[in-house]
């Protein structure tokens, strides 16, 4: 919290800055602060949720959330690394299912563990797809998030959710990372009575899926 709330400062105080006022070349300096920001904010949010699912702290907020509103909001933070490998990203969202009862911190952060992912382990060029829907004859939402990037070997594939790991083509591409985002992201999701499933190729690309419960009584972290 000492660290969260000293950041919130400064991103509240870079969101009141009237870019109108401000020339081209400082408008980018200032959105770039900003992004950088709120990757930091969510990077130490990760951390603080992690610590307080491992000791059973954690506490889940239900409210109305935008889903379309999230996604924009985790792909701006994201932008430079997006512009950066000329990704195409293309997103769509059922409308039934636009705006649903769920804890937006927990939905937050395991989402962007996910579309992270797809972004830093795509390659130069490639396409992000991002679907959201409900599941057939099921009370469950369906978040997939489906890449062109570099894919998994069955050793990763084996050891994706183990605290700490690192895939040996991960490591290759010089991505920084402790290893921890696909760990935490499926706990989170876990406690909230979903899951997170994943497939993969090698070289081929990798499609990530994240369920939640959309009824109340199915989450299980209340």
């Amino acid at each position: 919290h000492n660290l969260l709330t000293p950041l919130s400062e400064i991103r509240w105080n870079l969101e009141a800055i009237d870019l109108k006022e401000i020339s081209g070349e400082n408008k980018e300096f200032i959105q770039l602060a900003l992004r950088i920001v709120k990757s930091t904010i969510t990077f130490a949010e990760s951390i603080l949720t992690m610590v307080e699912t491992e000791i059973g702290k954690l506490k889940l907020k239900i409210e109305e959330v935008d889903l379309k509103k999230i996604i924009i909001s985790l792909l701006d933070i994201l932008k430079g690394e997006i512009e950066e490998r000329k990704l195409k990203v293309n997103v769509e969202i059922e409308e039934k299912v636009v705006k649903i009862y769920a804890d937006y911190r927990v939905l937050s952060l395991a989402l962007f563990v996910l579309i992270e992912n797809a972004v830093l382990y795509n390659k130069i060029g490639g396409s992000i797809n991002i679907k959201v829907q409900k599941m057939p004859q099921r009370p469950y939402l369906e978040i997939i998030v489906e890449d062109t990037g570099i894919g998994m070997t069955k050793e990763d594939l084996a050891n994706l959710f183990t605290k700490y790991y690192r895939g040996k083509k991960a490591k290759n591409l010089d991505v920084k990372g402790f290893g921890i985002g696909l760990y935490n992201a499926k706990k989170l999701a876990t406690l909230y009575g979903g899951d997170i499933q994943i497939e993969s190729q090698d070289d081929k690309g990798t499609k990530a899926v994240l369920i939640l419960p959309l009824e109340k009584s199915f989450i299980q972290g209340l």
